[in-house]
């Protein structure tokens, strides 16, 4: 099928229209169709609420075609130990201000060590199993929207940077000891939950804080044997811990 951009500041209803058929076609033809349901990527690290509208055109579709197979999504979280233009995308969020993404770019093409990305398959989501069933004009849309966002966040794989950074979250200062103590306090705690954790190697937590100061996200006195963090770190450690914080 291909890719298609959509253009969600279009004011023209043809546009919107013609996009309505193609997404209701896409659907009646029986193509597999991946789309982000949070509409683009967030600016703080956490999650957004569901742009709902691809799901709507998805049921109407279903109406209007009279789609008797079960329509199923399938939830996917996908994850980061460090995402290149992330200091771009906090500084947009602070400011309001669009900011260009080249050197963001630069700096993904020339560097080595990005980390790991992690990716994590839920399990279908069927709509026939949903409360009100293929009626776009009421809420089921609404309910599939929030359904797929729960999913979605549930099965986010705790990254080593991102539990790194919950450990540190609104502290300025931590020395090791107590860094690792509350590393171990908050890993316990996302086991006793029965989150994914297996990425987390306690023989590496210093390997994970050496890879935390070289993308400039903490600084670190070795001779303090401390973790020191400025205001501007401050955000990058918020935008990372975002992506956890609601399992706690």
């Amino acid at each position: 099928m291909g890719a298609y951009f959509v253009r969600r500041k279009e004011n023209n209803e043809i546009y919107f229209l013609v996009f309505k058929y193609y997404v209701m076609l896409i659907l009646k033809y029986e193509l597999v169709h991946m789309f982000f349901i949070e509409g683009g990527r967030n600016k703080i690290g956490s999650y957004s609420k569901p742009k709902k509208g691809l799901l709507n055109y998805l049921l109407q579709g279903a109406k209007k075609y009279k789609i008797k197979k079960d329509i199923i999504f399938v939830p996917v979280n996908i994850s980061y130990d460090y995402v290149p233009e992330s200091r771009v995308v906090v500084e947009e969020s602070k400011s309001g201000k669009r900011k260009h993404i080249f050197k963001s770019v630069v700096n993904y093409l020339t560097n080595k060590n990005l980390g790991n990305c992690y990716v994590n398959f839920g399990h279908p989501v069927r709509v026939l199993n949903q409360p009100r069933k293929l009626k776009p004009e009421d809420n089921t849309v609404d309910i599939l929207g929030d359904s797929l966002m729960r999913k979605i966040k549930s099965l986010v794989i705790v990254s080593p940077i991102a539990l790194l950074c919950y450990t540190l979250l609104n502290k300025n200062k931590m020395n090791y000891s107590e860094f690792r103590k509350n590393f171990l306090e908050n890993l316990e705690k996302l086991k006793k939950l029965k989150n994914n954790i297996s990425y987390i190697n306690l023989n590496k937590i210093n390997d994970y804080i050496d890879f935390a100061e070289e993308k400039g996200i903490i600084n670190r006195n070795k001779h303090a044997k401390t973790i020191d963090i400025n205001n501007k770190q401050m955000q990058m450690v918020e935008y990372y811990s975002n992506n956890i914080s609601h399992l706690f």
